[in-house]
């Protein structure tokens, strides 16, 4: 279904026909679950579906069971609160770049909420460069 959906839909390469070196399909779907019932209600079963999700038995040696959007809201969180965010040299050196310099910091601010005067990159060597 999703190969449908970003493939012929589209007017994107799709199983082997088209040129799919060049012709990759994009779709993107939004959905209003407003549309469906009310928030409330909605958010109300995502959150018992969730808290069953946890509750699963876990397998040895697994201490939490996390779901899609969790780890990354995590990271975020510790952005925010410590002014830093971690990314690999070759992406640092890439967005020192004076042409890229503005975009890596909008990039940064939307991804963190950090405000580009305070924000510190810290490199996976350990090294760190202020983004200004």
């Amino acid at each position: 279904m999703a190969e449908i959906l970003a493939g012929p839909l589209v007017g994107a390469a799709f199983a082997g026909i088209g040129n799919s070196k060049k012709n990759w399909g994009h779709l993107l779907v939004a959905i209003d679950p407003g549309a469906a019932r009310r928030p409330d209600e909605f958010t109300g079963k995502v959150a018992a579906m969730v808290a069953k999700i946890k509750s699963t038995r876990r397998l040895p040696g697994i201490d939490e069971i996390i779901v899609p959007g969790e780890r990354e809201e995590q990271l975020a969180r510790q952005c925010r609160e410590s002014g830093e965010i971690d990314i690999e040299d070759n992406l640092l050196a890439g967005l020192r770049l004076p042409r890229t310099s503005r975009t890596a910091i909008k990039f940064c601010r939307i991804a963190t909420g950090i405000t580009a005067h305070c924000l510190q990159v810290r490199t996976r060597t350990g090294g760190f460069s202020g983004m200004r």
